[in-house]
């Protein structure tokens, strides 16, 4: 994979999320995937308030991964990278933004600063 890091499991959830079908096939299956990785990680159902607090941290670690693909993408030239690593690149980057636009993700943003977190 080539990444490491350590963080709330909800990143993980939103970069696979994001990254691991077309925006098509994400936003057909996106609720039910969120549904059912909270029932593995909490062993019961969530409520709608635990859903949509689930949901608001997706958004917030969609920023995350977009700023992590964009770092990526544009050092990718002068690192060496081969053509269809930036090409996968350009492409996770359209898959993001698309995620991110579904969702409102800059919204997480004004919460979170609402918040004072």
């Amino acid at each position: 994979w080539g990444l490491a890091h350590r963080g709330r499991g909800l990143y993980d959830f939103a970069y696979y999320v994001m990254l691991c079908q077309t925006p098509e096939h994400r936003r057909e299956r996106e609720l039910d995937m969120l549904r059912l990785y909270l029932l593995a990680r909490e062993g019961a159902a969530a409520d709608e308030a635990a859903l949509a607090r689930a949901f608001e941290e997706v958004k917030a670690a969609a920023l995350g991964v977009l700023a992590m693909v964009m770092v990526t993408r544009m050092h990718s030239r002068s690192a060496g990278f081969f053509q269809c690593t930036r090409d996968m690149l350009t492409r996770m980057l359209g898959w993001v933004g698309h995620a991110i636009a579904d969702w409102n993700a800059h919204d997480a943003m004004t919460a979170y600063l609402a918040r004072g977190i």
